[in-house]
């Protein structure tokens, strides 16, 4: 009996304790009736009343600048939702008073100084916001809305470096903001005087922390270049990144590329590609570049990009009968394939060319192998090869000449396809190589 008494006493006693403590958290109201000085409970309900107001009644959109911020996005960052009712003066200074006295007993909240933060800015006071939002960071590098608050602040005043600051804080404690938040590193990267070199002191800040390889650096240059005015601005970057231990990856690269031919800026995003290829490609550039198949294809937008289907396997191989050499080389199994292609951008003038491989193989179906050329962006079809639908024990050379218009064809894409028009046409089997590709102009033949 005794023993069931002093374990009934001692679920008592842990109850009396447990209780408050669970119930400061989930009903911060019920828990100040049993002790109206609880820190933890006089946080949590102003902090359930600041998100219950709606605020200073502006929406983030508002702010006029820095235009490449879209307020709306960072906005989303915040945790405080739309409020039921605005909270007065009278709210917001029993809160402030609570959240002091609960910071008596938690002097290291980092919540009660980002409450009391925002309140001082409800109530006008920007300057004692900025202190205790400084605070709650220091407190918690994962104070959210303190550093949403730092970076919105540092926009406003055009502090490019407080701004980058607190914006690598941000994404290194929480990655997945990226999105809304490279907006934020644009307006970084192009705070210059209009011209792109040499690097400004906000760019050389942010090259810093580029070339240190955060966790946020993967999407950078895929996530920043939405929110750019000057296409020039990751080439500075990239420039810079060069001559530090972290010089742009390949895939950075070649995103960027393909940001700037979606952009239609085929000349632009030429000569970038040309400022980062080693000497061993820029020997393979020409009107085609890397026709030999001698070099493992990068997958850069004018180099061959090789896409995976279904149905056929596609590589860049040895040549059985050329030591060294390679070629490109295709097989089909027995049945249908999807086959995506293997392509290259290039950037004619206009003119008259010729476009000239060499072949070997066996295929057989109902449709076969062309390479086919097309204008950028019209997508008009201006060559095309004999399709190759047959058995060629040697290698057999073929051609296509064709016109380049002098408009309406700032670039084009070359692409190896199966020519089926429908799916019964996809049904193919046996292999091919192809080596030797070249475009020339026929003026210089003539």
């Amino acid at each position: 009996m005794a023993d069931i008494l002093l374990a009934g006493f001692a679920f008592y006693i842990w109850f009396a304790h447990q209780l408050p403590a669970y119930l400061a958290t989930v009903a911060p109201e019920t828990a100040l009736t049993f002790n109206a000085s609880d820190a933890t409970a006089l946080i949590a309900l102003s902090d359930e009343k600041l998100r219950r107001s709606d605020g200073d009644g502006a929406e983030p959109g508002q702010v006029e600048k820095p235009e490449l911020l879209k307020w709306s996005e960072i906005g989303r960052l915040a945790i405080s939702p739309k409020l039921e009712r605005p909270l007065t003066a009278d709210d917001r200074e029993q809160m402030t008073a609570d959240l002091k006295r609960a910071l008596q007993t938690k002097p290291l909240s980092a919540r009660a100084f980002e409450i009391i933060g925002r309140l001082a800015e409800l109530d006008g006071d920007s300057k004692l916001a900025d202190i205790y939002m400084r605070a709650a960071v220091n407190r918690s590098a994962g104070s959210t809305d303190a550093l949403v608050w730092l970076i919105r602040d540092a926009m406003m005043r055009e502090d490019a470096d407080a701004a980058l600051r607190y914006t690598d804080v941000l994404l290194r404690k929480r990655p997945q903001t990226g999105n809304q938040l490279f907006p934020v590193l644009a307006y970084v990267a192009e705070r210059s005087s209009g011209e792109p070199f040499p690097a400004t002191e906000a760019q050389k800040r942010l090259i810093e922390l580029l070339a240190g390889e955060p966790r946020w650096r993967a999407n950078f240059f895929r996530g920043v270049v939405r929110h750019i005015h000057d296409a020039r601005t990751p080439l500075v970057l990239m420039t810079v990144l060069r001559e530090t231990e972290a010089p742009a990856t390949p895939q950075e690269i070649n995103g960027y590329l393909r940001f700037l031919i979606e952009k239609r800026l085929y000349s632009f995003a030429y000569y970038v590609w040309l400022q980062f290829i080693d000497k061993e490609q820029l020997a393979e550039v020409g009107f085609l570049t890397n026709g030999s198949f001698d070099i493992e294809p990068s997958g850069a937008p004018f180099d061959w990009t090789i896409a995976g289907g279904s149905g056929v396997s596609i590589d860049t191989v040895e040549r059985i009968d050329a030591d060294g050499n390679r070629a490109l080389y295709l097989e089909f199994g027995a049945g249908r394939a999807k086959f995506p292609g293997v392509s290259q951008i290039t950037v004619l003038s206009g003119g008259r060319y010729k476009l000239s491989g060499r072949l070997q193989g066996e295929l057989s179906g109902r449709r076969g192998m062309v390479w086919r050329m097309r204008c950028l962006p019209t997508n008009q079809v201006i060559a095309e090869s004999p399709m190759f639908l047959a058995r060629e024990p040697g290698w057999a050379p073929f051609e296509a000449e064709f016109e380049v218009p002098a408009e309406g064809c700032a670039a084009q894409e070359i692409r190896l396809v199966l020519d089926a028009r429908s799916a019964s046409e996809e049904l193919i089997s046996g292999h091919v190589w192809y080596d030797a590709l070249k475009i020339r102009r026929q003026e210089d033949e003539d």
